[in-house]
């Protein structure tokens, strides 16, 4: 093989790992992107969660306070 030839292969090498690399790096972003909206999703069902349960409880005093 040619020093010309042999050039163009590694460069082509080198490419193709950063392509690779950049491909990875996609991936990890989009995970992220898709946890962080996980995340945003359970909170906001955890923070309607506790708004119910606050007014369950509230219903509960009001019909102790009518027995008692």
């Amino acid at each position: 093989m040619s020093l010309i030839t042999t050039d163009l292969v590694l460069e082509r090498q080198q490419e193709r790992r950063a392509e690779a690399e950049e491909g990875r790096l996609a991936g990890r972003a989009a995970a992220a992107a898709r946890l962080q909206r996980r995340a945003s999703r359970l909170a906001h069902r955890a923070e309607r969660a506790a708004v119910r349960a606050e007014r369950v409880a509230a219903r509960a005093r009001v019909a102790a306070a009518r027995i008692i």
